[in-house]
């Protein structure tokens, strides 16, 4: 693919209440399967595949929109990850929830990128697309647990594991717990992530409880965001008959679970503050978020 810059780009502790004036690259790993349109243009469907593919957005001028920025794919993974290097230290990893399109994750991956001074990584998983997907996708996403742990492991042996911030929303949340169990399971890094943030997490609260040690271990910063009146993670409770760690309850468990782990309750329903996950990782980057576990 064309020339990369590989002037530094590092996160900085400035906070993004608006949209960055810079515009840092927008790169995506996918697993879903991919076929060329009579244009030749590239596509993704909602179908699951063994292969990664690996590319970047190109934003030129004024594009804020997905349909006007280029897609660039990478010849192979080094290429993807010579790319990551490049741009600086410090980069974020996005996973999405259920119910999107590869057009969709990357839209939202571009609004997020727009308010972040650092590189951000898409792993855009073969959702369906679907309110009545759910299930599917459940499944989908717990088979692309192993994929997302081999991106996550590499981009970590290519930048380091201190600087990567990942970032997940809803049922992309399990997926990152998943994938880091198989991650320090088979390859046993010698740091931890910068952090795992959370939005809206639909994860079965006692499991998260349960791997609370682990997840401090695995990353400097656990942080959960929330709703406590999200009506989608309360449907996800009633369908799987226990608590969502993305509600909040007042048992002993959630005390719990409130004493390993910081939690923000402000969030707007089950949407993502784009401003807030920037804000976030920019105060990660300057050490201002600590585990209360280590306060």
């Amino acid at each position: 693919m064309g020339t990369v810059s590989a002037s530094a780009r590092n996160i900085t502790s400035t906070t993004a209440d608006a949209p960055t004036t810079k515009k840092y690259p927008l790169f995506f790993v996918t697993n879903r399967l991919a076929s060329e349109s009579k244009q030749g243009e590239l596509k993704f469907r909602g179908k699951r595949s063994d292969a990664l593919v690996y590319g970047e957005y190109l934003r030129t001028g004024s594009d804020d929109d997905i349909e006007q920025a280029k897609m660039v794919k990478f010849e192979n993974e080094q290429q993807f990850l010579d790319a990551v290097k490049a741009t600086g230290r410090s980069a974020a990893v996005f996973v999405h929830g259920y119910r999107k399109s590869f057009d969709g994750s990357m839209d939202f991956g571009l609004s997020m990128a727009k308010h972040l001074d650092a590189p951000l990584v898409v792993f855009a998983w073969p959702s369906k697309n679907n309110y009545c997907a759910y299930m599917t996708d459940e499944c989908t996403a717990e088979w692309s647990a192993q994929p997302l742990s081999k991106v996550l492991g590499d981009l970590g042996d290519t930048i380091g594991y201190e600087n990567i911030a990942i970032v997940s929303h809803s049922l992309g949340a399990r997926m990152v717990q998943w994938s880091l169990k198989d991650l320090y399971a088979e390859r046993h890094p010698q740091q931890p992530f910068a952090a795992a943030l959370f939005f809206s997490p639909d994860v079965d609260r006692d499991t998260f409880l349960q791997d609370a040690k682990f997840l401090n271990k695995a990353c400097s910063t656990c942080r959960v965001y929330l709703d406590k009146h999200d009506t989608r993670i309360w449907i996800s409770k009633v369908l799987h008959g226990s608590p969502r760690i993305g509600s909040e309850s007042k048992d002993a468990a959630q005390t719990e679970l409130s004493q390993v782990f910081q939690f923000d309750t402000s969030l707007p329903s089950h949407h993502i503050p784009f401003s807030l996950v920037a804000q976030s990782v920019h105060r990660i980057a300057a050490g201002q978020i600590i585990n209360q576990t280590q306060q």
